[in-house]
């Protein structure tokens, strides 16, 4: 939760935290990274502007991959190691 109102500047009350999915590992920096399913009743579009008003700005983007885009985004070259399983994992 800490993470979520540090990286997103959503709080509690906006969020359900479900069960950690896997570990990535940056190979560069070997800093591991959980991912988290998060479900929130905000639009993205609320997202979005709680971010950009709350968040510490440590990442420079934040997007919505709808599914028909995800074959895209996987092949992107900076693309974070966390992103790219997460994403993967959403694929049938």
């Amino acid at each position: 939760m800490a993470e979520a109102e540090e990286e997103l500047g959503l709080k509690a009350e906006n969020l359900t935290i479900g069960a950690p999915q896997l570990i990535a590992r940056h190979p560069r920096t070997r800093i591991l990274d959980i991912g988290i399913p998060m479900r929130t009743p905000l639009s993205f579009r609320d997202v979005e502007i709680v971010w950009k008003q709350a968040a510490n700005q440590e990442y420079d983007q934040l997007a919505l991959v709808p599914p028909t885009d995800v074959e895209q985004w996987l092949n992107r070259p900076d693309l974070l190691p966390t992103s790219r399983a997460l994403l993967a994992a959403t694929q049938p």
